[in-house]
């Protein structure tokens, strides 16, 4: 009985991770960095919103249709920097990746405005 459906259950998963390499390899992407999310009249009077409240869009070029996933870096609100992790990229959608004010330099709620303003 396990033979029987081993074959069919992994069959529409391998075709499916076919595809996907296959779309994947058609398109070039494009990276643009260091995207300030926050109106210009705030980052000229808060320089940590200048320095933080940034983000970097990974995409296809000349694509339409695709998905997006928006990457927030872990460090546990106190560390860490925006980056693409490796495995999201030529899957045939966009990636943006946001960096936010950390801890202790702000609290929250902080952190929940610049991600809202982030997807904004």
């Amino acid at each position: 009985m396990f033979r029987v459906l081993y074959p069919k259950f992994f069959l529409p998963l391998l075709v499916s991770g076919y595809c996907a390499l296959a779309l994947a390899e058609d398109s070039d992407y494009l990276t643009k960095l260091d995207i300030p999310y926050y109106d210009e009249s705030i980052r000229s009077t808060d320089a940590y919103i200048a320095e933080r409240c940034v983000l970097d869009i990974y995409y296809p070029e000349g694509k339409s249709g695709f998905s997006t996933i928006v990457w927030f870096h872990g460090g546990g609100l106190k560390n860490g920097n925006k980056s693409i992790p490796e495995g999201f990229k030529e899957q045939g959608r966009a990636v943006v990746a946001v960096n936010y004010r950390l801890h202790p330099k702000v609290n929250a709620p902080a952190y929940i405005k610049d991600a809202a303003a982030s997807v904004a």
